[in-house]
């Protein structure tokens, strides 16, 4: 018999013990249990990583993301907002040097919203190709925008001079109401009741924040999972120290006694 045959067979001896097939069904139910609880934890926090996304994606009110002289930061960035009340019939301004999905150089139009709570927020209500175009005449009456929050632009800053402004700070807008402005510029996607002209939608260049992985649930998952091994592990170890044990009596059983003399008598 060969060293490989041997070992088989010694594995076999031991495995097959009443005894071992107990410790082995036990061990396999742990691992395979361990392993369930760990996916089940793994998928539970995914399933919470999606719902958050989804209540990242949906709009909220634009008041309960930021507060009149706060700038927007941090995670209310990229946020999908509603706003509702009447654009201020002035103050709109247009801002100079922008382009549309299709390379051609014009302007954004930028316009107060005057909220019911007294306070205002700048809409970005899209691109027109000319200031004078129909289409950025302020819309009259109640309306609700739905749009993404992004910040103020800050280059150009300090920059003086004549003609349209090309960056959209709060000082640009702040000076044309004369209510408390809410940070950030709202990128407007829909405005409801629709104007019969609008100007065209601006490309949305911030991203909607990303949920972290819910860390309670991902360390349970890696949890269980190190038990399932630790399982195998300490499966693994009893085997072993059996086999030595199994081949010491064997070598023992094979060794001869030692002779005893006969005293003559």
């Amino acid at each position: 018999m060969n060293r490989a045959d041997q070992v088989r067979a010694e594995v076999s001896g031991v495995l097959f013990t009443p005894r071992w097939v107990g410790l082995t069904a036990a061990a396999i139910a742990a691992v395979v249990l361990c392993g369930l609880l760990g996916f089940w934890q793994f998928e539970r926090a995914q399933q919470l990583r999606h719902a958050e996304a989804a209540a990242l994606a949906a709009p909220v009110p634009v008041a309960s993301l930021v507060a009149a002289g706060d700038d927007a930061s941090g995670t209310a960035l990229g946020r999908p907002v509603v706003a509702r009340g009447r654009f201020a019939t002035t103050g709109q301004v247009t801002v100079a040097n922008r382009t549309d999905a299709a390379g051609r150089t014009g302007s954004w139009v930028v316009s107060p919203l005057l909220l019911d709570d007294g306070t205002a927020v700048a809409i970005v209500r899209g691109w027109v190709a000319d200031p004078q175009d129909p289409a950025a005449a302020v819309p009259a009456g109640e309306v609700e925008v739905t749009g993404v929050l992004q910040g103020w632009e800050s280059f150009y800053r300090g920059a003086t001079g004549v003609g349209a402004p090309t960056a959209i700070s709060r000082d640009l807008v702040a000076d044309r109401v004369d209510v408390p402005l809410r940070g950030g510029l709202v990128l407007a996607t829909a405005t409801a009741p629709a104007p019969a002209t609008a100007p065209a939608p601006v490309a949305i260049t911030v991203a909607t924040p990303t949920p972290g992985w819910p860390l309670q649930n991902a360390a349970y998952a890696v949890q269980w999972w190190i038990f399932a091994l630790f399982a195998v592990l300490l499966w693994a170890r009893w085997l072993r120290d059996d086999l030595r044990r199994a081949r010491a009596d064997a070598a023992g059983a094979a060794t001869p006694a030692p002779a005893r003399s006969v005293e003559q008598t």
